[in-house]
C-alpha cells in the first residue's frame, strides 16, 4: 500500500487529472453496486488501472505543453532582450516613479552617460534650459490621463551639448490597473530639426539680403493693421523701387546686382528703427512697415533719409554705381484699412514718384487710383501699338549756328494711340522702360530712321546727319554694335549719316560697359553724343576715356542763358571743357534769338529748339528743309 502511494505521488497529478479520477472512482462505485459480489474486486482492480493510466496520459500532455510555453516564453524574453541591446534608439526602463532600472548602449552612445551614472536617477538629467517647468508639467499631467506622450524635446548630454530628440514615453500598468513601469525611447533629430527649421527659414526669409520675404511682411503687417485698429495708433507702408537697377543688373550682370542689393539693404537698416521692418518683395523692390509712425513729419523725415542714403555712389568690384529709390507712401488710416489696401496704395505712389523723377518719395492720395488705372490701360495700349504700326516718327531740325544752314535733325518717336489719342513721350517712354517694352520700340525706331534716311538719299533732299536717341537697355546690350551694322547695310547707309545719343545716366550708369561698346561703334564710323549733358552724374575722368563726338547742353542752362548769369557760366564751362577734349556742342532748347546769339558768341556749334522749328512730320520737315536750303544754302549730302 505504501508502494501504491509513492507511485502516485511519483506521478504528480494535476487538479485537472484527480478530478478525472475521481469522476471513473464515481462510476466504478455505481458500477460495483449493480454487480454480484464476486464481480466488484474485478472491476474496481480493472477501473483503477484504466484511471491512472488516463491520468498518466493526461499529465504527460500538459507536461508537454507546460514546457513549450516555457520554451517560447524564454525564446521572447530572449528576443526582448535582442531588441534591447541592438536598438538604435536608446531604451530606457523606469519603475512608478521613474527611476531608471535599466538602460540600452544606444542610450550611452546618444547622451554620454553609462548604465552606472544614471541607474536610480530619473530621465531628468537631461532636461535643457530651453523648456520651462510648465512644459514637463504638460508631458506629466498627459501621461497620467492617456499612459502615453510622444514629442520632440530639447535634451543634453553628459558633455553638456544640446541636442534634440525625438522622445516616446509608454506607461506599464499592471493587473491593479496601476502603472508600475515607464519605458522610454529616444532618437537624434537634430539635423531633421535644423532642415525644417532652414526650410521655415527659407519660407519666410529672402535669401540673398536675409530680410522677411513678401511672405512675413504680410503677415507681420496683417499683424501690424490689427494693433493699429485696436490701439488707434498711425501706421506707414513705404514700397520702395530702385531707379536704374533693371539696367545695370542687365549690363553688368546678376552677381552685380546681387551686390547693389545687400548694399541697399545695408543702408536701409541704418535709418529704420528695431521695431520697422524691412522686407523685401523680389527683384529690386522693397517694403518698409513703420508701426506707430507718429506723423507726416516723422515720415517725410525717414524718407528723406532713405534718398539720402542712396545719394553716394555704391562700389562694387572697383565700379561707382548710382542707383536711387523711389519711394511710395500709404497711412493708415487715412490710404486704407487693410494689408492689400495699404500695399496697394502705396505701390500706386511709388510709381507716380518714379515718374516724377529718381531717388524721391510721393504720399498717396486718392486721385492717384484713376491714374493707376490709367496706366494700365495705356500699358495695354502699349504691348499693341507696335503691332497695329501706331508709332511714327518726327523729326527736329538742327541749326549750325555760324552758318544758320540745316545741319541735320533728332528723331523724335510721336504715338498715335486710337484710344488714347496722341501720348505724349513723357508719358509712354518711362512706362516702356519699366515694362522692358523699350527695347522693342529702340529697335524700330532705329530701324525706321534708317529707312527714313535712304528714302532721302533716294530723293536727293537726305539731311547731314540725323541722330537717334537709344535707351540704356539698347545702348549696354553687348548685341547692339552688331544691330547697328546689320541696319547700315540692310540700307546702304554711311556710319557717318547716323549719330546715336545718349542719355549721361546711361554711360555713368556702368562706365566700362559703355567705354568698350562706345569703341565698337567708334570703330564703326557711327557718330556719339551726349544727350542732357550737366544733369547726371559726369565724372570727368570716365568722360575723356569716352570716344564722344558731341555734347548735347539741356535746356535747362540753354534757357535765358543770355541774361541768367548762373546759366552763362555754366554753358561757358561746358563749351571750354569740349572744345579741350575736342568735342563739338549742341545747345538745346533755344527760343530766343538772344539765346541763340549769346550761344552763338560762346562758341556752341550748332543749336537746336522751336526759335527754329518744332519737331515735324516726315513730310513738313522736307518741305521745312527745301526752305531752309533755300534761305541760307545748303552744304552737299
Amino acid at each position: 500500500m505504501n508502494r501504491f502511494k509513492a507511485w502516485l505521488a511519483h506521478i504528480n497529478l494535476s487538479g485537472g487529472t484527480t478530478a478525472l479520477l475521481v469522476l471513473i472512482c464515481a462510476v466504478l462505485a455505481v458500477v460495483l453496486d449493480l454487480v454480484g459480489p464476486r464481480a466488484q474486486l474485478p472491476f474496481l482492480l480493472g477501473g483503477i488501472l484504466v484511471s491512472l493510466l488516463i491520468g498518466a496520459l493526461v499529465s504527460a500532455s500538459l507536461a508537454t505543453e507546460k514546457k513549450a510555453q516555457k520554451a517560447k516564453l524564454s525564446m521572447e524574453l530572449d528576443t526582448w532582450e535582442h531588441v534591447f541591446e541592438n536598438a538604435t534608439e536608446a531604451i530606457v526602463l523606469a519603475d512608478a516613479e521613474r527611476k531608471i532600472l535599466r538602460v540600452n548602449p544606444a542610450f550611452g552612445r546618444l547622451t554620454g552617460y553609462s548604465a552606472l551614472d544614471v541607474v536610480g536617477k530619473t530621465p531628468g538629467l537631461l532636461r535643457s534650459s530651453r523648456h520651462n517647468e510648465q512644459f514637463f508639467a504638460a508631458i506629466l499631467s498627459q501621461l497620467a490621463a492617456v499612459g502615453f506622450w510622444q514629442g520632440g524635446v530639447w535634451q543634453k548630454r553628459k558633455s553638456a551639448e544640446e541636442f534634440f530628440s525625438m522622445v516616446s514615453v509608454l506607461g506599464v500598468k499592471g493587473r491593479d490597473g496601476k502603472t508600475h513601469r515607464y519605458v522610454y525611447l529616444m532618437s537624434d533629430v537634430t539635423e531633421q530639426r535644423q532642415r525644417t527649421d532652414d526650410f521655415a527659414q527659407f519660407a519666410y526669409q529672402d535669401i540673398l539680403t536675409g530680410l522677411p520675404n513678401r511672405y512675413l511682411l504680410h503677415d507681420r503687417l496683417a499683424n501690424a493693421v490689427e494693433v493699429a485698429r485696436r490701439d488707434k495708433n498711425p501706421l506707414a507702408l513705404m514700397f520702395i523701387d530702385l531707379d536704374r537697377f533693371k539696367v545695370i543688373n542687365d549690363s553688368l550682370g546678376y552677381e552685380v546686382g546681387d551686390l547693389l542689393l545687400i548694399e541697399t539693404a545695408r543702408r536701409f537698416k541704418q535709418v529704420l528703427r528695431g521695431s520697422d521692418t524691412l522686407a523685401r518683395l523680389g527683384g529690386d523692390e522693397f517694403v518698409i512697415l513703420l508701426p506707430e509712425a507718429g506723423g507726416i513729419g516723422s515720415v517725410t523725415d525717414i524718407a528723406e533719409e532713405l534718398n539720402q542714403v542712396m545719394a553716394p555712389p555704391m562700389q562694387v568690384k572697383g565700379r561707382d554705381i548710382h542707383i536711387g529709390a523711389s519711394i511710395g507712401i500709404a497711412l493708415y488710416p487715412r490710404d486704407g484699412e487693410s494689408a492689400l489696401a495699404l500695399m496697394k496704395n502705396a505701390d500706386t505712389a511709388m510709381y507716380r514718384s518714379k515718374a516724377e523723377g529718381p531717388n524721391g518719395f510721393r504720399f498717396f492720395d486718392h486721385a492717384m487710383n484713376a491714374s493707376a488705372v490709367e496706366r494700365m490701360e495705356l500699358e495695354s495700349a502699349l504691348r499693341r501699338a507696335l503691332q497695329r504700326k501706331e508709332f511714327v516718327m518726327h523729326y527736329q531740325p538742327k541749326i549750325n549756328l555760324s552758318t544758320g544752314q540745316n545741319a541735320g535733325a533728332e528723331a523724335l518717336i510721336r504715338w498715335i494711340s486710337p484710344e488714347h489719342g496722341p501720348v505724349a513721350p513723357s508719358d509712354f517712354i518711362p512706362l516702356a522702360e519699366e515694362t522692358g517694352l523699350i527695347t522693342k520700340i529702340g529697335d524700330w525706331v532705329l530701324d525706321e530712321v534708317c529707312r527714313q534716311l535712304a528714302e532721302w538719299r533716294d530723293k536727293g533732299i537726305a539731311p547731314q546727319q540725323v541722330a537717334v536717341n537709344v535707351s540704356a537697355r539698347q545702348f549696354l546690350d553687348e548685341r547692339f554694335s552688331e544691330k547697328v551694322v546689320l541696319i547700315l547695310e540692310k540700307y546702304k547707309l554711311e556710319p557717318s549719316s547716323l549719330e546715336l545719343e545718349l542719355t549721361e545716366g546711361t554711360m555713368m550708369a556702368n562706365p566700362e560697359a559703355a567705354v568698350k561698346q562706345l569703341l565698337r561703334l567708334q570703330a564703326l564710323g557711327v557718330v556719339v553724343s551726349v544727350d542732357d549733358f550737366g544733369t547726371g552724374y559726369s565724372s570727368l575722368t570716365y568722360l575723356k576715356r569716352l570716344p564722344i563726338g558731341t555734347i548735347k547742353v539741356d535746356q535747362s542752362f540753354v534757357r535765358s542763358v543770355n541774361a541768367d548769369d548762373d546759366n552763362a557760366a555754366i554753358v561757358a564751362a561746358i563749351q571750354g571743357m569740349a572744345e579741350a577734349l575736342g568735342m563739338t556742342t549742341v545747345a538745346e532748347g533755344i527760343e530766343t534769338e538772344a539765346e541763340e546769339d549769346h550761344l552763338r558768341e560762346s562758341g556752341c556749334t550748332y543749336g537746336q529748339g522751336y526759335h527754329y522749328s518744332k519737331p515735324l512730320s516726315v513730310e513738313d520737315f522736307e518741305r521745312w528743309m527745301a526752305e531752309r536750303n533755300q534761305a541760307f544754302g545748303s552744304k552737299p549730302v
